[in-house]
């Protein structure tokens, strides 16, 4: 799945409320995503709803490295 979000549209809580409500309702124990290492905004994004940097993929995207991210579900 892509994610993205409308150049006018950023930094309003958009791509943060869809990621929220599906980590809410999701039966998902783990997610795992790819971000360019160099997306700066999208890492801390990421960060701010508890994902954690598990690695580094080398010229993942268009020969620049990014971060494997992921995050445990926790069940209540």
């Amino acid at each position: 799945m892509y994610i993205g979000t409308a150049p006018d549209f950023r930094r309003h809580g958009v791509a943060s409320t869809l990621i929220q409500n599906f980590l809410d309702t999701t039966k998902i124990s783990q997610i795992f995503l790819e971000v360019s290492i160099e997306n700066t905004n999208a890492i801390s994004l990421y960060k701010s709803l508890g994902f954690e940097i598990a690695s580094i993929r080398k010229k993942y995207f268009h020969n620049i490295d990014s971060y494997l991210m992921f995050k445990k579900k926790c069940f209540t």
